[in-house]
């Protein structure tokens, strides 16, 4: 039979691509890798909600992120 971790990893990536899914397949992360994360001269913004983030809001997730081009 399945062992109960490979029947636990099954069903963890079954729940992960439900997941991405409902969300169709966007991204998810925290700000600071966010395209939409600004960081200039010690200050920290979103320019997708155009708002100013406290250095301890960088390393949130971030529900509108997009995966930033290197």
């Amino acid at each position: 039979g399945v062992t109960v971790l490979a029947q636990t990893e099954a069903n963890v990536l079954e729940l992960l691509d439900a997941m991405l899914q409902a969300r169709n397949y966007k991204t998810f992360g925290v700000c600071r890798t966010c395209r939409f994360f600004v960081a200039k001269r010690g200050k920290y913004e979103c320019s997708l909600l155009e708002v100013p983030l406290s250095p301890s809001q960088i390393d949130r997730i971030c529900f509108e992120h997009e995966r930033r081009q290197f």
